[in-house]
């Protein structure tokens, strides 16, 4: 049978295009359209799908309508269960927090799951510091306190380079926020009975990843911060310096557990068994052991169940349609959470992914394949930094070469100061003098001249017209590449 064009070969990929048009739609007519209504529209679709057996075209405009309509139903669905109506005035709740509290000036912020005998959600909570006493420095991480303040819904703000901040809060299962005054709270023991078990184990796993920073921690600051962030996921030490020197380098993604993180470790560590057979179920369990060390995070979650799925196809000797495999991962975490397409890390976690298997070519060269990667996922991801933060870094190549290599180091020595502190035996210092060393380096690559392209403004139009326009000059490539070799 032959195929329609090479597009025929993929035709998840299609289908998942199709979700993430109905997840849009969805989400642009919410409140206008009902999950009911697209739940209806979805099953005539679907009956169409039997009914049109004998037109083959019709049929498949009826499957790419039935997706179309289950995306649109799925984010009404999951929104419509987000929507809680909280009262005017201040009511009294049971909170854990379930994020270590951030000093900001006169107030600190942290989450609050809020604790209710029949239900339970997220809230994001300003608390105002008590100067007199400071009862707020004795609040940690899975601490229970009662408050008493007024629940607002998440609202929308002007938009900075394109942000869209409501739809952050809603992907990540907040409900709420609140500003709590310092007298209108206690500390307190609160059941968590009512959580799941799920639930539980992850407040576990994130007081236990606190507790190890906390017995970790060293007078050097910002070396031990950048080791946090690339290794347990904790930013909150980074001082805004570094994280300018970070950014404007182009290496701010080895300091976010992304997608574009677990892909790029992911891809390394393929590359380093190169030779091994079934190198894949190898490097999965080393991607898990990581996920689960750094707290389960739903970004880092995310990236690890896409590579997880297309590792899995890929066993199967279906390289050529490992398109269909990214199709299917991306499929698969939409129906879990529709709202994740409005992520960031989910759309650099995607198109990261993409950028590698269409631009990166195989090669025996261990260097050359490292340099591939590294190159692939940026060509994937730069107009996404470009149309979300405005900056375009001029050097991220040679910084890629450095930091990449350098983070894995880190990675995995951390992971072994970690079992040789058992045994009493200390790698910690050796590691945030590598780390003071990389500080050092992406310290003189950010100030460098022409260091940083800042700031561009790019619309949703030319954000697309950038990648075709990248997808073009690959086509082109691809079509007189034998010209160049020749």
């Amino acid at each position: 049978m032959r195929t329609n064009g090479k597009i025929q070969l993929y035709p998840l990929l299609r289908i998942a295009l199709f979700m993430m048009a109905g997840i849009v739609v969805g989400g642009m007519l919410e409140g206008v359209f009902f999950p009911l209504q697209w739940f209806l529209l979805m099953s005539f679709s679907l009956l169409a799908v039997f009914l049109l057996k004998k037109y083959a075209l019709w049929q498949t405009v009826s499957i790419f309508l039935s997706t179309f309509f289950l995306g649109a139903w799925l984010v009404t669905l999951r929104l419509s269960c987000q929507r809680i109506s909280f009262p005017e005035d201040s009511l009294s709740y049971q909170a854990v927090l379930v994020s270590q509290p951030v000093v900001k000036g006169k107030v600190f912020r942290c989450d609050l799951l809020v604790l209710e005998q029949d239900r339970d959600y997220m809230i994001k909570a300003t608390i105002l510091c008590d100067t007199i006493t400071q009862k707020y420095r004795s609040l940690h991480l899975g601490d229970g306190i009662m408050a008493q303040s007024q629940i607002k819904n998440p609202q929308s703000f002007a938009k900075h380079h394109h942000f869209n901040y409501l739809r952050w809060m809603q992907a990540h299962d907040y409900v709420g926020t609140t500003f709590i005054y310092c007298d209108d709270w206690q500390k307190t023991v609160v059941s968590l009975s009512t959580l799941s078990v799920w639930k539980r184990a992850k407040l576990k796993l994130l007081m236990f990843r606190q507790r190890l920073i906390e017995s970790l921690k060293t007078s050097d600051e910002q070396s031990f911060a950048v080791l946090a962030a690339m290794t347990l996921g904790d930013k909150s030490l980074l001082s805004q310096q570094t994280k300018d020197d970070y950014s404007v380098s182009g290496a701010s993604h080895v300091l976010a557990l992304s997608g574009l993180h677990l892909t790029i470790i992911y891809g390394i560590i393929i590359i380093m068994l190169f030779r091994v057979p079934y190198k894949e179920l190898i490097a999965l369990p080393a991607v898990w052991t990581y996920v689960v060390f750094v707290g389960m995070s739903a970004s880092v979650m995310r990236a690890a169940t896409m590579l997880t799925i297309y590792a899995f196809v890929s066993l199967l000797n279906r390289d050529k349609y490992s398109l269909n495999a990214l199709a299917l991962a991306v499929l698969i975490l939409l129906v879990v959470n529709p709202l994740s397409l409005y992520d960031i890390s989910f759309q650099m976690s995607f198109m990261a992914v993409l950028g590698i298997l269409i631009f990166q070519s195989p090669s025996h060269h261990r260097l050359v394949q490292l340099m591939a990667v590294s190159l692939a996922a940026q060509i994937g991801t730069a107009p996404l930094v470009i149309y979300y933060f405005g900056r375009f870094s001029v050097y991220f190549f040679l910084t890629n070469l450095i930091v990449i290599p350098v983070a894995t180091i880190i990675l995995y020595g951390m992971m072994a100061a970690l079992i040789l502190q058992l045994f009493h035996l200390s790698v910690l210092p050796y590691l945030l003098a590598i780390v003071g060393i990389l500080n050092v380096v992406l310290s003189w690559i950010a100030s460098l001249p022409y260091a940083c392209i800042e700031p561009i403004h790019m619309n949703e139009v030319q954000l697309l017209a950038t990648y075709v326009a990248i997808g073009g000059l690959y086509a082109l490539y691809r079509k007189f590449s034998w010209l160049i070799h020749r």
